[in-house]
């Protein structure tokens, strides 16, 4: 299926007012009604446990973007074959003493999830993911193997790339700190912490070799499922099969 990065914003939806009009509602049996929805908010009906997790969320967002990206670039990573984008199969691959060697599997895919899923409340527990993947690469892997080679070299690159990832992340916290205009009066928002916000389309980023961010107004493909996404140019050098 092929789409375009250009969205368009959804009409507002109207609110009912019983049956008077929009700018006279019926008063009949309505005050009670209104009085209720005026004291309905998100707070109220979330339990202390989800608000604390969309609080996170809110918080965590703009790193957790940054972070996707990270985990993007490895998945389509050159010397990545498949390797380390989803969990090792023992049976499948033949290797009996896997589990024997290996303690603590880990692989892109889940670490993706977990990046979706706000479970990460830090840096460091995904840093600590992600070099668990190649650690693991390296301790069953002989040094000769190709997967050793990789893995190793893919270490390096995932270092580099973090370290620039956060210090972008801390300029842009810094950014926000110092902000101060006259809609925001420098005050900011008690849930994620921000000031003005950008109003954004969201971030589409390619699954082929480029890995780079969908234009406005540039075509992309995207699988029925919604998994993936190439934009066009990679989507021309794809296979006429494409692997799972």
């Amino acid at each position: 299926d092929s789409s375009s990065a250009t969205n368009t914003a959804p009409p507002f939806a109207r609110a009912a007012h019983g049956s008077g009009s929009p700018s006279s509602p019926s008063t009949t049996g309505s005050a009670v009604g209104l009085s209720t929805r005026a004291q309905l908010t998100p707070v109220e009906t979330l339990r202390p446990v989800e608000i604390c997790a969309h609080v996170n969320a809110l918080r965590c967002e703009p790193l957790h973007r940054a972070l996707r990206q990270l985990v993007q670039r490895l998945s389509t990573h050159p010397l990545n074959r498949n390797w380390f984008n989803a969990p090792v199969d023992p049976v499948a691959l033949n290797l009996p003493d896997y589990f024997s060697v290996i303690d603590t599997p880990m692989d892109l895919g889940t670490i993706k999830s977990k990046l979706t899923n706000f479970e990460y409340a830090d840096v460091e527990a995904f840093a600590a993911d992600v070099r668990l993947v190649f650690s693991n690469a390296l301790a069953y892997n002989p040094p000769k193997n190709a997967v050793h080679r990789a893995a190793a070299e893919m270490a390096r690159d995932f270092e580099t790339d973090l370290e620039r990832a956060v210090d972008k992340a801390r300029k842009a916290a810094l950014k926000t700190d110092e902000h101060e205009c006259g809609l925001c009066q420098g005050k900011q928002c008690v849930l994620c912490g921000d000031k003005c916000l950008t109003f954004e389309t969201p971030a589409l980023v390619c699954s082929g070799p480029c890995a780079q961010k969908v234009r406005r107004d540039q075509h992309y493909h995207v699988t029925r499922d919604g998994s993936r996404l190439w934009c066009h140019k990679c989507f021309l050098g794809l296979k006429s099969v494409i692997p799972p």
